[in-house]
């Protein structure tokens, strides 16, 4: 895992929102520390203090810190997430939220699909849906957005771009899996119940606001490997070292050629008994 500093966030820190702040004798204790934690996006160190602290998410603006003469800043971004993307490590979620036009479905799906490694995102459990709730809300977007998940082969079986099922469905108080929604056969999150799951026809248009595929709701949220928002200005990636050891080697003991016991043999004379004479 390697991490990038991007000197246009040094010098700063925060105040609030970060996982934790602890000391480290060096920077690349601090990025171990942050390597060992999956809740850890990007990390600032001071080298004057040793203060290291997690933040699990990449910063966007200079405005979101606070002035700290010294730090540095590092993230981490796997090589296949567009540098457009946000990037969730946690939940390994590349994405990109686009709401730039209207569009069905299909028209989203294909746009997101038309992207290197892409498509709409497939949720697959309650955290990566809060990673994905949490992402709308700081674009105070409040139209529905497309994710990948259809029924259209089964009536109530929510199938993935990758053919696997979907289990997790999180759906909102008006949405329900019975005989009156056989048309609505595609998944969106409602923003009137706090992006919960509804499901829609596949033909619905909604008009979106921020760029890319929005299937039939305003907006579509299409992945693409593990994301990260943010622009890499310096490439200084912090090199892990491996400290190896000449390993201690056991000699056995050696002896010298052992004395050898040999029985003693001990040769008697026959006793000769002599006959009688007569």
């Amino acid at each position: 895992m390697i991490w990038t500093q991007d000197e246009t966030y040094n010098n700063l820190t925060l105040s609030a929102g970060f996982v934790w702040q602890k000391t480290a004798r060096s920077r690349l204790k601090c990025s171990v520390t942050c390597t060992n934690d999956e809740r850890c996006g990007a990390f600032f160190f001071s080298d004057a203090d040793k203060s290291c602290l997690a933040t699990p998410f990449l910063l966007k603006s200079t405005g979101e810190g606070i002035t700290v003469i010294g730090t540095e800043y590092y993230f981490f971004r796997p090589a296949n997430c567009p540098v457009d993307y946000t990037y969730n490590r946690k939940n390994n979620l590349c994405v990109k939220i686009n709401n730039a036009e209207t569009l069905n479905f299909n028209d989203a799906k294909t746009e997101c699909e038309s992207i290197a490694n892409g498509g709409l995102v497939t949720i697959r459990n309650q955290n990566q849906h809060a990673f994905i709730v949490k992402e709308l809300k700081k674009l105070l977007l409040e139209e529905p957005f497309y994710i990948d998940g259809t029924d259209e082969a089964e009536e109530g079986k929510f199938i993935g771009k990758d053919g696997k099922e979907i289990t997790y469905l999180d759906w909102d108080s008006i949405s329900q899996i019975d005989m009156s929604h056989e048309a609505q056969d595609v998944l969106c999150l409602n923003p009137t119940e706090d992006f919960k799951y509804e499901d829609v026809d596949a033909s619905h248009v909604i008009h979106c606001s921020i760029t890319t595929s929005s299937p039939v709701i305003h907006r579509s949220i299409p992945t693409a490997s593990p994301v990260f928002h943010r622009s890499i200005t310096t490439a200084s990636p912090v090199i892990y070292r491996s400290i190896t050891t000449a390993p201690i080697f056991h000699q056995p003991f050696t002896t010298a050629t052992p004395t050898l016991h040999h029985p003693t043999t001990t040769q008697f004379a026959p006793i000769v008994h002599p006959h009688n004479v007569r």
